[in-house]
């Protein structure tokens, strides 16, 4: 069953990893950009799928136009910034997904939209205990947010029913599927994931 629009979040220039455009590095022989759309579109809980790409992944945005991926072009200006703006450019109820979570499963996506449609909140996101990040993937990933008494670990998976208001997160203990990609330790880490 459709329930809402998927975004994946392709706009960035990849600096920490240094291998160029993010989403078009390959892991397992795919480009992260393939795998995440492969998972999404198998989750079967998107009717539309378009991909944010900025002004610094024009490569990002040349393999989504060979491709015939719908694309929403925003100014670069950072994630939440370029979020906003793709956002208000798609069908709401959506789905967020960042292009740096390719061992993303599509079973997790349905699991989470299921459970975020449950809510009443407008925006829903997925986190990971900060500590636990660390057991698959890299300390310079790290950017820890605090939820009440604990430290979290953003992974960049959102459900916005609009693009402002009550917000809920839902904290889940970390799986290898939840780690972005934005090192050479995490991409070596995906790689040998996806050779299992």
């Amino acid at each position: 069953m459709s329930v809402c629009t998927g975004l994946v979040m392709a706009g960035g220039k990849g600096k920490r990893l240094g291998l160029g455009e993010k989403a078009l590095v390959k892991v397992g022989g795919k480009r992260m950009i393939e795998l995440v759309l492969s998972s999404l579109r198998s989750s079967e809980e998107v009717d539309d799928i378009y991909v944010a790409v900025s002004q610094g992944s024009k490569g990002t945005l040349d393999w989504c136009r060979k491709r015939g991926a719908k694309v929403v072009i925003t100014s670069g200006k950072g994630y939440v910034h370029d979020l906003d703006e793709a956002l208000s450019r798609v069908k709401l109820p959506c789905l967020v997904l960042p292009v740096d979570l390719p061992l993303i499963r599509p079973r997790t996506i349905r699991c989470f939209v299921k459970r975020a449609r449950r809510t009443k909140a407008d925006i829903v996101t997925l986190a990971v205990p900060a500590e636990e990040y660390l057991t698959y993937g890299s300390e310079r990933s790290l950017e820890p947010i605090r939820e009440g008494e604990l430290l979290i670990q953003p992974t960049g998976i959102g459900y916005f029913r609009s693009r402002s208001g009550e917000w809920e997160v839902f904290v889940e203990g970390m799986r290898p599927e939840f780690v972005n990609v934005n090192t050479l330790e995490e991409l070596i880490f995906a790689n040998a994931v996806l050779s299992l």
